[in-house]
């Protein structure tokens, strides 16, 4: 299921940015300013809102929830089923013509609930490994990326959209008629793949950390804080290289690598080690190097890894919400990268220098949170160790 989600996210978000930015033209520039940023609002601003509500219904099943699911197809896994209600909202929103706010509100609202959805499902059944988020959100920044350069192909995305969703629908009835039907436990987590049949060095793949709340409320924030930093910081880096067609789809490439290869990079050598490594290096190569191509693709490959890690860290903090979790670290993404753009401008006549030492310290204070995190959450290990 997890690869189907991956597969959805790339065609909702090549849904949403074709959309947009089909309907650019006629429009002035303050005009799409404005429509894009209510996008952005409502793609990302609400996902922390979406995830919690949808963390509450999937814990409480509602009497109502659960007889009207049962009818249908037993007790399907809701975190699906509002993926791909959200996916078919974009395709609804994408394909039909409707006056730009309904289109924009709708690619927007949809783009959220599958974020929540899809990400909530893939934490919930990872048990504590990065390798199956790190698959499910790696595939976003090319679909994204498609979507811009081709917005053209909207239907074709959209109906590209509509099948895998439709996949996804038919593969969790199965899943779930199996189960009833044969009164058998169908396991959903992806350690039973042999392909994800990862530990990281030291690192307990236990989901629950006993925290205290205020504790627990303090690493996911510095988790959140990490995540904006690192946001902001990277608006700063320019790739003079990054012209033409095949140039931006080779960065959006290299961008989805990344994003995969730190969720595998958690599971075998740790949060700790992995952030440090993926962190010092992207600071130096794209400090250094951003005017070479294949040295700030290895930078920016280096600079995504960090992403899989932090939302895997911040479940293992918030581990009862995995939706809840995942919408979180959206929600602080986007202010980060909206300030990180202004900044970006406002700096636009200032020496290189200057933007250059704005990132490192942006990913400077990024790394040291989540180091900080790191040991509190070992801390709060080996006391569930003792206490045991």
């Amino acid at each position: 299921m997890i690869y189907l989600l991956a597969v959805l996210h790339a065609l909702v978000d090549a849904a949403c940015a074709a959309k947009l930015y089909s309907a650019a033209g006629n429009l002035s520039l303050l005009q799409i300013s404005t429509w894009f940023l209510l996008y952005n609002l409502l793609a990302f601003s609400t996902q922390g809102i979406i995830g919690g509500v949808l963390d509450a219904v999937v814990q409480r099943q509602t009497r109502f929830s659960a007889q009207v699911f049962r009818k249908i197809h037993g007790r399907p896994n809701l975190y699906v089923v509002f993926a791909v209600a959200g996916a078919f909202i974009v395709a609804l929103g994408a394909a039909i013509p409707f006056p730009l706010p309904v289109g924009v509100c709708l690619v927007g609202l949809g783009n959220s609930l599958f974020h929540a959805g899809g990400g909530g499902y893939t934490l919930s059944v990872s048990e504590g490994m990065a390798s199956g988020i790190g698959l499910f959100v790696g595939p976003g920044s090319l679909g994204l990326v498609l979507g811009i350069l081709f917005p053209q192909m909207r239907l074709l995305f959209v109906l590209a959209l509509i099948i895998a969703g439709i996949a996804a629908a038919v593969m969790i009835t199965i899943r779930e008629n199996t189960r009833r039907q044969n009164n058998i436990n169908i396991p959903e987590d992806i350690s039973t793949d042999p392909f994800f049949l990862f530990r990281a060095g030291g690192i307990s793949i236990q989901k629950q950390v006993m925290f205290s709340p205020w504790v627990r409320i303090l690493v996911a924030g510095m988790l959140c804080l990490a995540v904006a930093f690192r946001a902001f910081g990277g608006s700063f880096p320019s790739y003079p290289w990054k012209t033409g067609t095949a140039m931006i789809l080779t960065a959006a490439l290299f961008v989805m690598a990344g994003k995969i290869a730190g969720g595998f990079a958690y599971d075998l050598f740790g949060a700790s080690k992995t952030i440090v490594v993926s962190s010092c290096l992207a600071a130096v190569i794209i400090t250094l190097f951003s005017g070479n191509a294949p040295a700030s693709l290895a930078g920016i490959t280096a600079l995504n890894i960090a992403m899989p890690v932090t939302l895997a860290l911040l479940y293992r903090t918030l581990s009862r919400y995995p939706a809840f979790s995942f919408g979180l670290a959206a929600s602080v993404l986007f202010p980060g990268s909206l300030l990180g753009t202004m900044a970006a401008g406002a700096l636009k006549k200032e020496p290189a220098w200057t933007k250059s030492g704005l990132f490192i310290c942006c990913s400077l204070a990024a790394l040291i949170f989540v180091l900080i995190s790191c040991v509190m959450i070992a801390r709060a290990d080996k006391k569930k160790e003792d206490f045991t």
